[in-house]
């Protein structure tokens, strides 16, 4: 998964997974761990729980942070 801003926009594979693409900052099931590891730069496992798209699944997030033109870290997203 790619999520920038913490907003799933890719997943591999694509086919059959089309419910994976959530808000996990926002989440109900996912956005606790998602913002600590955002504000905490760390990266979490979750799980298992059942996936939106049907079975169970492990997640392993880990938060990218960028720096702007002024030095500036910021939180681009997940991987």
């Amino acid at each position: 998964q790619l999520a920038p801003n913490g907003v799933v926009t890719d997943i591999y594979p694509a086919e059959g997974n089309e419910a994976g693409k959530i808000d996990l900052l926002h989440d109900k099931d996912r956005g606790e761990i998602s913002c600590y590891a955002r504000d905490n730069h760390t990266l979490i496992t979750q799980g298992p729980f059942e996936l939106k798209q049907g079975g169970y699944g492990i997640a392993v997030r880990n938060p990218v942070y960028l720096k702007d033109e002024n030095g500036q870290e910021y939180f681009w997203g997940f991987t």
